[in-house]
């Protein structure tokens, strides 16, 4: 008992440290787009957009992780539970998503030569942020995200 909650106490020591790491590293990234004024450019406003998720994703890996230590009700604890993993699985989503329109802008760039990508861009923000949108809202209608259901890692904490 005792070694399983030593064990516990360090795999939420590594994915607190391992997630602000990722916060700062986009939180230097976003910040040199937004010094340098690179964010007029395609391909620099994909990777900031990637940018974010990926930061909204680690933010929510800490909640995630320390959310335990604040909720009083189990019920409440169960609700952030599984708002937050359905944020996450949305999230993780969306970067996968991000990372192909990325992949088919520079396709479009470098192997097809079309230097008129700019079209595409209102199509990425609908197929990155509604296909995402899509499958958790049918994950969600068809029960396989119970709300207000146990949460594995937090019960323990």
């Amino acid at each position: 008992q005792i070694q399983m909650m030593l064990m516990k106490k360090k795999l939420v020591l590594f994915v607190t440290i391992s997630a602000a790491a990722s916060c700062a590293g986009c939180v230097f990234i976003l910040a040199t787009y937004l010094w340098l004024k690179l964010i007029n450019q395609l391909h620099f406003k994909l990777i900031f957009i990637l940018t974010v998720v990926d930061f909204l994703s680690s933010l929510v890996f800490i909640v995630g992780t320390h959310h335990g230590h604040f909720m009083e009700s189990p019920r409440l604890e169960g609700y952030m539970c599984s708002s937050l993993n359905t944020l996450l699985h949305f999230l993780f989503l969306s970067s996968f998503m991000w990372t192909a329109c990325i992949a088919h802008m520079f396709l479009q760039v470098i192997g097809y030569k079309n230097d008129r990508v700019e079209r595409y861009y209102p199509f990425y923000h609908l197929l990155s942020w509604g296909v995402p949108l899509l499958i958790i809202v049918s994950l969600v209608i068809n029960h396989h995200y119970v709300v207000g259901g146990e949460c594995g890692s937090s019960k323990d904490s």
